[in-house]
């Protein structure tokens, strides 16, 4: 009964810090749960434990979104739970990421629901504004949970309220179509109370939280979802209605329908490199409509832990101060040919080795004598990997910037934010919707011409859908992105013709045996089921 986590109490809550160091008030542990929502300040420490729960979900991202997509290339290591999901094993009820990703995000949701439920009655906000914005931020975090767990694992327990035991107990699962509704209904009620400049319960100006066009950005990726997604199939309505929600997130940043000829005036960087500065930590809520807030402690409890697992092993003091976990994910090769690399080592070298510079950020090419473990003396021997998030040394000095001062064991401290939506996905995604246009070709070639050559109007008109489909799967990698689109998209199969084509390997093979259209979600965890006999049904694809 301890992992059911429905009717969780909110002393949970009480005893958490913020996620941030924007965020920055630290709540009480010894108020009880009767005696807490009493003051706007109050009010502000419960908000903080709902970002608190947020900690977790880059991780979560990184495991369920980007490990089993084709951006992602791996090498058996036993029993490993990344590998388990690089080469699609079906026996997965009784992995343990899939419990702890039910657990946190519905942890994040209960304490969302009691926020919601007292926060309303408390009284003495220097404004309603204030409150108001409290509010959708909760809202919005509800949503922002529920989304994440409906395309995740499909048919999923749905509740807006603190529930008893005894309801806990009986609450059963809901359709996917009944779960977008609650999406839909917390998005639109964020829309409506947040504004575009949020504060603290002080009236003092805090960024990284969500704002109104956050919400509105996420409304329209959520109706584009319903659109093309295999659990709802809803077709042109709910594109249309996608369209209209980037249409004003797009006016909101400069770069309205119809304007062919401008740039971005919000959340924009100007060219490659400004465009690989914005994974670093100094440009935190500089660029993204919304992000998941990290920072460095001392307990190691507030960090972006989704880092440590992104990475081989590569103990290179020179190259990154920080230990490396060893896990063996890679680039895909397919991924590396788009990206127009030239075969020869490089890190960091601007166009000298990419066709695409936006691979001199994203990807390590290193090998050999370029890599050598700071422990071992031997040169790095494994394939080129994802450095996006990855603070380098060389990284770091091209822009400026210190070397990171953490030691080998502070690999749970990295306190870079994670991106859940930037206006350049809105950029594509409106891309997708509306179709060729002079508008939708400009939004496009605003992205890729800041690091390679522009798409020609005959070749946008030959394969449009193509055209975008590429974009998004170089301008995301490693964001939490590519599963999702090629679950809407239906493109799982063709993860194995690229497997065939790149690889030989004993891994490869078992992927390609494995990968199927059918397990386009994942079982709902074990451990959920057994907790009342008939309560929860397994997802067909896994009985």
């Amino acid at each position: 009964m301890k992992k059911y986590l429905l009717a969780l109490p909110l002393a949970a809550v009480l005893g958490l810090t913020a996620c941030d160091d924007y965020l920055d008030v630290s709540p009480t542990n010894t108020l009880t749960t009767d005696s807490f929502w009493g003051s706007p300040y109050q009010a502000e420490q419960g908000l903080n434990g709902v970002y608190h729960d947020l900690v977790p979900m880059a991780y979560h991202t990184y495991y369920l979104a980007d490990i089993p997509s084709d951006e992602t290339y791996g090498e058996w290591d036993t029993e490993r739970t990344w590998s388990t999901l690089c080469v699609h094993d079906h026996n997965i009820t009784a992995l343990d990421e899939l419990n702890g990703a039910w657990t946190d995000y519905y942890e994040a949701i209960a304490h969302a629901n009691t926020f919601l439920e007292k926060v309303p009655g408390i009284t003495g906000f220097t404004s309603e504004a204030i409150k108001n914005q409290m509010l959708g931020e909760a809202y919005f975090i509800r949503a922002y949970c529920y989304f994440d767990l409906v395309r995740f694992f499909g048919n999923i327990p749905v509740f807006d309220h603190t529930l008893s035991l005894s309801e806990a107990l009986s609450l059963g699962q809901s359709a996917p179509t009944e779960v977008y509704k609650q999406i839909i209904s917390d998005l639109e009620q964020a829309e409506s109370l947040l504004n575009n400049a949020p504060t603290d319960y002080r009236g003092n100006a805090v960024a990284g939280k969500p704002t109104q066009i956050a919400a509105k950005a996420m409304l329209g990726r959520v109706y584009l979802t319903m659109a093309t997604h295999p659990d709802v199939n809803g077709g042109d309505s709910y594109k249309q209605l996608a369209k209209n929600k980037f249409a004003e997130v797009l006016a909101y940043a400069g770069i309205g329908e119809g304007n062919t000829s401008g740039t971005p005036t919000r959340y924009w960087a100007a060219d490659a490199k400004e465009w690989a500065g914005m994974f670093l930590h100094e440009n935190d809520n500089k660029y993204y409509i919304w992000e998941l807030q990290y920072a460095t402690d001392a307990a190691k409890t507030l960090g972006n832990n989704a880092i440590f697992e992104m990475q081989p092993e590569v103990r290179c003091d020179a190259f990154y101060p920080v230990r490396i976990f060893g896990n063996k994910l890679y680039a895909a090769a397919d991924i590396l040919e788009m990206y127009g690399h030239d075969g020869t080592s490089s890190f960091g070298s601007e166009g000298n080795h990419n066709k695409d510079k936006r691979a001199d950020w994203t990807v390590c090419y290193l090998t050999g004598n370029d890599l050598v473990n700071a422990t071992s003396g031997t040169g790095y021997s494994g394939e080129p990997f994802y450095t996006k998030f990855l603070e380098t040394t060389p990284k770091r000095e091209a822009y400026g910037y210190e070397a990171l001062n953490l030691s080998y064991n502070d690999y749970y401290k990295d306190e870079i934010n994670f991106p859940i939506i930037r206006l350049e996905d809105v950029m594509l995604m409106y891309c997708e919707v509306a179709g060729y246009s002079a508008y939708t070709l400009h939004l496009l070639n605003l992205i890729r011409e800041r690091a390679t050559d522009a798409v020609t109007a005959a070749e946008a008109q030959a394969d449009w859908a193509g055209v975008v489909k590429r974009e998004r799967r170089l301008e995301f990698t490693q964001e939490g992105i590519r599963w999702h689109d090629m679950v809407r998209n239906g493109e799982i199969e063709d993860y194995k013709a690229m497997l065939q084509k790149y690889y030989s390997t004993d891994y490869a093979q078992i992927a390609i045996t494995n990968i199927s259209s059918k397990y386009y979600r994942y079982a709902i965890p074990q451990d959920q089921i057994n907790i009342k006999d008939g309560l929860y049904e397994q997802n067909p694809e896994y009985k």
